[in-house]
Parts: C-alpha cells; structure tokens; sequence
C-alpha cells in the first residue's frame, strides 16, 4: 500500500524552484522600483555633441533634467528630437550612469532658400530648416523659377520635386567653391552668388552678383565650376562687361555685353 502521506518526488522539486522563482521576482522588482525611483539615477548633467547652436541645449535640458535616466528610452527620445528640430538629422542617445545623458547630433546644413509666402531655408536633401520673413542669409543663394510647382511649403518637409534637387545640388556644390570663385576675381569687382534659376529645365542658370549670368545645365557641377576661376581671372577688370559665361559646351563660352 502507498503512504498517502508521501509528497510526489516533482512536488518536492518543483516547490523550491517556484520558491526560488518568486524570490528572485520580489528581488528584481524591488531593483527595479529603486533604480527607477532613485533621486540618485536622475538626470542632472545633459550633454550635447555636434551642434553648434546652445538654443537646442537649453531648451531639451528643460524636457530632460530631472528625469529618471533608466526611464529614457534612446530610440523614443531620438525620433522625438528629431521631429521637433527638423535640422538635425541625426541622433544618437547614450547613458552614463548615474545621471549624465549624452546626446550626439548632426545638424543639416543650410544651402539654399525659396521665396513663397515667407522666406524658406532648405538643405540639400530638400528638407525645409526654418523660414523667416524676410531673407537675411545673404551668404545662402534663392531659388527661382520654381514657384508654380512648390504652392505649399511646411517646416520640417522633404520636398523631392526633381528640377528643386538638381537646384539644391547644384547650390551645394557652389557653397564649396564660393569662395574660389569670388577670391579670382578683382577685389572691386568682387560678388557672391546670389540667385540659382531653376525655371528653365535642364538648363541651370547662377548669378553673380544681380549681373552675370553663368549657364551651367543641370549635371557635371564639379567639373564645370572647376573651370570658372580662371576664365574669371582672364577676364580680370573687365568682368562688369559679362553678359554670361556659359560652361555647358567643351570650350567654355564668355559673351560680352559691348564686344563680340
């Protein structure tokens, strides 16, 4: 006859276990409930690497100090910045405990502006930066030509409308060779460049200063710019008689707006 007092052998291995189990459960939630909870795992120390412009700290340490650091999500928190500052396109969250949060950001960088209802500033991925009423970013070129088929324009959009890429492009290959282009020609007679037409499709127009025109199509924008500074330097004093440098063909072609 079995005892019936006997306790059943995976009673007595599966008892313990479970014993183990719930102890192991309370042990970690009451971790959990204290490094969560703790004035000591709150953030007061945030950090940022890779933007210039102090504004963007100043406003995400009223959002995250103060904060439990294990209660961040990283991704979460990244997306979050990203949407609210739409000229930064990347950004990375890292924790240092106990309290330091580093933030690693690449902001996009200005290349351009079209002129709708305001003022728009955009990167050379298409993305609107910000917009403003009036345009006192000299050093940026305006887009023109363009402004039948860009009606609408919202802060933080990407616009991939094809003929405002190759603008876009063309507008940041300029920016590297600014200041090659001004520095060859005489220091009187100096100009930036002011304007990119883009209404004429393939055929890129630029503009230095309001009076000379440089045709430059719509592709080879490093070759072609390559060839600028010295036509302009061959040119030398005589650059305010430019009608328009046209870098389309092989020979490059000057026409003068009082000679052959």
């Amino acid at each position: 006859k079995k005892n019936r007092n006997t306790i059943p052998i995976f009673l007595l291995i599966i008892l313990p276990l479970l014993a183990i189990g719930i102890s192991s459960f309370a042990i970690f939630k009451g971790v959990h409930n204290y490094i969560t909870t703790s004035d000591y795992f709150r953030i007061r120390e945030l950090k940022m690497e890779g933007i210039t412009d102090a504004r963007y700290l100043s406003l995400m340490k009223d959002e995250i100090l103060g904060t439990n650091i294990f209660r961040v999500n990283a991704r979460k928190l990244s997306e979050r910045i990203k949407r609210r500052f739409p000229n930064l396109y990347s950004v990375t969250v890292r924790r240092f405990l106990p309290s330091q949060l580093l933030i690693i950001a690449k902001e996009r960088l200005p290349v351009a502006v079209v002129k709708r209802d305001v003022y728009y500033i955009f990167d050379a991925e298409g993305v609107v930066l910000s917009s403003m009423t009036q345009s006192v970013l000299t050093s940026l070129p305006l887009i023109v030509g363009l402004e039948n088929r860009l009606q609408k324009i919202r802060v933080g959009t990407a616009y991939s409308l094809g003929q405002l890429h190759k603008a876009l492009a063309l507008a940041k290959t300029l920016k590297t060779h600014a200041t090659q282009i001004q520095t060859s020609l005489p220091k009187d007679e100096r100009r930036s460049i002011t304007k990119i037409d883009a209404g004429q499709p393939p055929n890129l127009i630029f503009y230095l200063g309001d009076d000379i025109q440089v045709k430059i199509g719509d592709g080879d924008f490093e070759d072609r710019l390559d060839l600028l500074p010295a036509i302009l330097r061959s040119i030398g004093a005589d650059v305010s008689n430019v009608k328009y440098i046209d870098l389309r063909p092989k020979e490059p072609v000057v026409a003068m707006k009082n000679k052959k």
